[in-house]
């Protein structure tokens, strides 16, 4: 896991251990009935008893009538409660220890400082997230499009200065660029026992290092195209690359034009 999203997914842990524990608080100083309650069976039968001290300090033990077992529950409650609350209370402590401790910081002070050090010459192992993503994005890499010769195939330009097959798909790569995603197009994506795919764009953050696959698919007016995008759509699944997790497909018809804005969200609630 990127240090980013680990620690990104420590505090909400934290947040969420202190909710649960403010709940659990919210209870009495003391429990309705001062003994420790027992479950057990005889044969068949479920049988109920409480254990307490007398007066001398000895331990006694008494059975319950079956009708007087409701009221047993506020006890039940309160022992549940307090030894969750004892529990959680030991992991937030551990947490709250873990993250004090900063570990991201030092190790991403440590990345700079390496490749300060050695420049170009630092091994992968050492690059922080953002000279992960920038190497990765500048790497040669099998791409279709790279490949397709059609010189009118290819005649949008996007912000990056790369060109594009259609304007829906140079205006997604605009929205990728302007977010600061790193991209490629139209790589070669292996899918096992299925043809390999080439999907849109490969995009990923420099900053939690998580990618996305993003295909336009920008002629669902046509029933032959929506045929062929449904049988992609679940090659894709079949593979892992699933919608919502690690795939954004981008949709546009004659009726309903790609919204900017709505992309723009989905790809960084996906990445972010």
């Amino acid at each position: 896991m990127n240090e980013i999203l680990f620690y990104r997914a420590l505090d909400e842990r934290i947040r969420e251990l202190e909710i649960e524990l403010a709940k659990l608080a919210a209870r009495p100083s003391e429990p309705p009935i001062k003994a420790s309650v027992r479950r057990h069976f005889r044969g068949i039968r479920e049988l109920w008893s409480i254990r307490y001290k007398d007066d001398s300090g000895k331990l006694k033990e008494k059975y319950v009538e079956k009708k007087m077992i409701p009221k047993l529950q506020p006890t039940i409650t309160y022992y549940c409660k307090l030894e969750l609350e004892k529990l959680l209370s030991e992991e937030l402590r551990s947490l709250k220890a873990l993250k004090k401790k900063n570990f991201f910081a030092k190790l991403n002070k440590l990345r700079l400082a390496l490749f300060k050090r050695y420049g170009d010459m630092t091994p992968e192992c050492a690059w922080e997230t953002g000279e992960k993503a920038r190497r990765w994005e500048a790497d040669g890499y099998r791409s279709l499009l790279m490949e397709d010769d059609d010189e009118n195939d290819i005649r949008w330009d996007s912000l990056r200065g790369d060109r594009h097959r259609s304007k829906i798909e140079c205006l997604v790569a605009d929205q990728i660029f302007s977010l600061n995603y790193r991209y490629r197009t139209e790589e070669e994506l292996n899918m096992g026992g299925d043809r390999s795919k080439y999907p849109d764009f490969t995009v990923m953050s420099p900053v939690t290092g998580k990618i996305v696959y993003v295909e336009v698919f920008g002629m669902m007016d046509d029933p032959e195209y929506v045929t062929r995008t449904l049988k992609k759509i679940n090659t894709y699944a079949r593979n892992g690359i699933i919608i919502g997790k690690n795939f954004l497909p981008v949709f546009e018809n004659s009726a309903v034009p790609f919204d900017s804005k709505a992309f723009r969200e989905s790809l960084k609630a996906m990445l972010d």
